[in-house]
């Protein structure tokens, strides 16, 4: 499920993906892809959104980074 928040003067779009058998939360930045979090199936939409926001300005420092 592909997800936008707005953050400051951009918008951060990540893709949440579910798994059964995951214990931790991963967020990771793919070239192709984007923002990924990958969660077990409990974790709720607005969950996911916090977490993002917590981790904005590190996701975007990466962003910035695989674009140069």
């Amino acid at each position: 499920m592909k997800i936008d928040i707005p953050y400051k003067n951009s918008t951060i779009s990540f893709i949440h993906l579910k798994k059964r058998h995951i214990r931790n939360i991963y967020i990771s930045i793919d070239k192709q892809r984007g923002v990924l979090l990958k969660s077990n199936l409990s974790l709720k939409k607005d969950e996911a959104k916090e977490i993002i926001l917590k981790k904005a300005e590190w996701i975007i420092q990466k962003l910035n980074d695989i674009k140069n």
